[in-house]
């Protein structure tokens, strides 16, 4: 096998071979025009890409996308590790992933001061023990049950119940804090993230939608600008709150009572790395999560330094580094 590093223009033909993989390792249908869009992030327009080629055929990749931080009076740059994918017949090399990120590393120099990752669980012991990566913190979530009975069939029966209180919280006065959280680490969000987050690559931004498809929702809640999106997970029309900003306990309870009273949903759910105090949103306990989201990191330059391996100085939420 050979390792190599390449930017997103830089991949020509290869790029139609990383989407063919992309497609079969995930089980997905994303084309070369979503996966490019998605590999273009503001400022830089590109991407680093690792790569494992056996011969001509791309046995393997995975990508660090560039994304503008703030850390603390000043910015800095910090790379989102995603889609670490290798062939089923290319998997006997359990070091195939830190050679390619090693190849990354030497292609980029200093110009990523941090990598950033909410890998699997699987993931997650290899990031720690082979490529030495350090915990930051584990994400919260933040629920609104609907109709628990589409979360856990057993739970059927209480429908009504949550059907009804749901629809109560949306009534009640609001009680929680409006006081903005302020991190010293946190992305930069300016119009051009914006756009690439939620514009073209993601379809287009809608005002108001009901129905299970590619776009978001965008909507104002006093200060605070959010964003939504429907999804049916396994025949459970789940709607997640991606993005508010700026973020109050207050602004989520009022984006969860809003979801509620004019969309159809089984469950609206929140994720972030603060704990908040929502009067209309539940955080679930940890042994109740449908999956552990840890985020983990690696500094890279002397601009950054271990304060960014503590969970308590970031917000950081599905908009960081998910696709939802």
């Amino acid at each position: 096998m050979i390792y190599s590093a390449a930017l997103t223009p830089e991949l020509g033909a290869d790029m139609e071979q990383l989407v063919d993989l992309f497609n079969r390792v995930f089980d997905r249908q994303e084309t070369v025009a979503t996966l490019l869009a998605k590999y273009s992030p503001p400022p830089t327009g590109w991407s680093y890409h690792g790569l494992m080629k056996d011969g001509d055929r791309l046995a393997g990749a995975m990508t660090v996308i560039p994304l503008p931080y703030t850390w603390y009076e000043s910015s800095c740059t910090f790379g989102s590790v995603v889609d670490v994918m290798v062939d089923n017949d290319a998997r006997r090399d359990m070091f195939a992933f830190k050679k390619m990120f090693d190849a990354v590393i030497e292609r980029m120099g200093n110009e990523v001061d941090l990598f950033f990752a909410v890998p699997n669980e699987n993931s997650y012991l290899y990031f720690k023990k082979f490529l030495k990566w350090h915990d930051v913190g584990d994400l919260y979530y933040y629920v609104m049950p609907v109709s628990i009975g589409a979360m856990h069939k057993k739970l059927g029966w209480l429908n009504p119940l949550t059907q009804l209180g749901s629809m109560l919280c949306t009534l009640s006065p609001q009680l929680s804090s409006s006081r903005v959280i302020e991190r010293p680490i946190q992305k930069i969000s300016s119009d051009a993230f914006r756009a690439y987050r939620f514009g073209s690559h993601y379809r287009s931004v809608e005002t108001r939608t009901s129905s299970i498809d590619s776009h978001y929702v965008c909507g104002e809640a006093g200060n605070s600008r959010y964003y939504y999106r429907l999804f049916d997970e396994d025949d459970t029309r789940v709607c997640y709150i991606v993005d508010i900003e700026p973020l109050t306990a207050r602004a989520l309870d009022t984006v969860a009572s809003r979801i509620r009273r004019s969309t159809r949903c089984d469950a609206i759910i929140y994720i972030d790395s603060v704990k908040l105090t929502p009067h209309k949103m539940i955080r679930v306990p940890r042994k109740w999560e449908p999956r552990h989201l840890h985020l983990i990191a690696k500094t890279v330059t002397d601009r950054v330094n271990d304060t960014a391996l503590d969970a308590a100085n970031w917000q950081f939420n599905l908009s960081d580094f998910d696709v939802r």
